[in-house]
């Protein structure tokens, strides 16, 4: 019985060897579960026209595929065979029905890494996912839909001092607040205007003022003009101050205003307004000259 029992226990460590050199903790190889559906989109402006580009890769477990390429203007079929090694995927074509974009005996190859595909050569600048969820644009680099940068920069915004805070709306208006002291809910100055928002080209156009996006994110937006940066972090509408202390902004103060005319006049006969004393926002002041009288 001893004996048996020292067996089965030397069996079992066998088996536990087996199965963990069989198992391994590595990672699990580049090449497996390749078979399915893999999608790109490549997104870029052409004469200040978004333009969009699609590839499908169809890889079948038999080991021959497709692949759809659709351009603004063009559409392609094309069929291969396939395999893979070495973290790499080659697909050597048997077949196309194309308008010049592909041809029949072509190869394309693709790094795979991390649960992508990354073309090499002709469609360099696309990276293949099996759920669509990454875009590239016109140089290849992975970056968020036009939708979705708009989607984002559509918020409350408040600089990194504490004393702006901006909300841009759908429909291109903005209003900007600034703050009597950073965090206050009273302002001494508001603006508000249209914008426009090119996210291919990365510029935000406030007004007539041309700023480049450095950074747009869930968290921050960077703005920069030459030498001139602002900084924001994501607010939310909580932040927009609700009192106002509103300064005047206007070139002239009027402290008296006169108009002259005699109870018998129709108004296109009585002389136009009158203003006299006008004070200058320095303070200083400056006779006004008065407005003839309309002719009859």
């Amino acid at each position: 019985m001893t004996r048996l029992k020292s067996f089965v226990q030397l069996l079992m460590v066998c088996i536990l060897a087996v199965t963990t050199g069989c198992s391994g903790d590595g990672p699990e190889s580049a090449t497996d579960n390749l078979a399915g559906n893999w999608y790109g989109t490549r997104c870029y402006v052409n004469n200040g026209a978004v333009k969009y580009q699609n590839i499908t890769l169809r890889l079948n477990s038999d080991k021959t595929g497709s692949m759809e390429y659709e351009g603004p203007d063009s559409f392609s079929v094309a069929y291969f065979t396939w395999s893979a090694s070495g973290g790499r995927l080659v697909c050597k074509g048997a077949y196309a029905s194309t308008s010049g974009d592909l041809s029949g005996d072509y190869q394309m190859e693709c790094r795979i890494e991390s649960g992508r595909l990354i073309p090499t050569g002709q469609f360099s600048t696309f990276i293949l996912t099996k759920d669509n969820s990454v875009m590239t644009d016109g140089d290849g680099n992975e970056i968020e839909s036009p939708e979705t940068q708009l989607y984002t920069l559509q918020n409350t915004w408040v600089s990194t001092d504490g004393k702006t805070v901006i909300t841009f709306y759908p429909g291109g208006v903005y209003d900007e607040y600034v703050l009597d002291a950073p965090g206050s809910n009273s302002y001494s100055e508001f603006n508000t205007g249209s914008y426009s928002f090119a996210p291919l080209n990365k510029t935000l156009t406030i007004k007539t003022t041309l700023w480049n996006v450095v950074t747009l994110s869930d968290k921050s937006l960077v703005l920069q003009r030459g030498t001139t940066k602002m900084e924001f972090r994501m607010g939310t509408r909580s932040d927009m101050p609700s009192v106002s202390n509103l300064k005047s902004k206007k070139l002239f103060k009027f402290d008296s205003i006169k108009f002259l005319w005699q109870p018998n006049q129709s108004f296109l006969q009585r002389p136009r307004l009158i203003l006299h004393n006008c004070v200058k926002g320095d303070g200083t002041s400056q006779a006004m000259r008065k407005f003839s009288r309309p002719p009859i």
